[in-house]
């Protein structure tokens, strides 16, 4: 039982995310989302509690390595679209989210396709999902007239782009082996 208590902050963030989205989505553009800002902050911390306990307790799991990036995804695709759809976003911030969300759909694909062995997260990618998600953090505030959540965004952005570069070069790499591998 003890083994699970980490899927169940992933799952805890799933569960989390169409409450904050529909939040966002469905809010007063011009008023600050006290509310809908502390959900997405906790749940960002089931983020770093998952991974932790997991490490802490000894208990990755299969079911937990799989889950997790799938419940980022979810949580920092809908809650990108929410800001995007609730007008909190301006064009550069929503193009910056675009590539972000466009290199994790590419690597996630990779990964589907090649599993998970052959692209191990790194911790390049684990700083891009940092800065993303304080970046949202701070346009859910309604500060996207600072310059600030736009200077974290476009981090993860650069950071986006040279990690996926690096995932798509070591999945062609792999592929090549495993060609050459099984040609002979």
């Amino acid at each position: 039982m003890i083994k699970f208590v980490p899927t169940f902050f992933t799952a805890l963030r799933v569960f989390l995310t169409p409450f904050i989205g529909y939040g966002i989505a469905t809010a007063n553009p011009k008023k600050i989302l006290w509310f809908e800002a502390i959900m997405f902050f906790m749940a960002c911390l089931t983020d770093f509690l998952d991974g932790w306990l997991a490490q802490f307790m000894n208990s990755r799991s299969r079911l937990g390595a799989m889950l997790d990036p799938v419940a980022d995804k979810i949580l920092l695709f809908l809650t990108s679209f929410s800001l995007a759809y609730a007008g909190k976003l301006d064009i550069l911030a929503f193009i910056a989210l675009f590539i972000v969300i466009f290199r994790d759909l590419l690597v996630m694909g990779l990964r589907s396709f090649g599993g998970h062995h052959v692209l191990p997260v790194v911790p390049l990618a684990k700083l891009k999902t940092m800065l993303y998600m304080a970046a949202l953090f701070f346009y859910t505030l309604g500060l996207k007239d600072f310059y600030f959540p736009f200077v974290l965004l476009a981090l993860s952005c650069f950071l986006s782009l040279w990690s996926g570069v690096g995932y798509v070069v070591a999945f062609l790499i792999s592929l090549k082996k495993l060609y050459s591998e099984n040609t002979l």
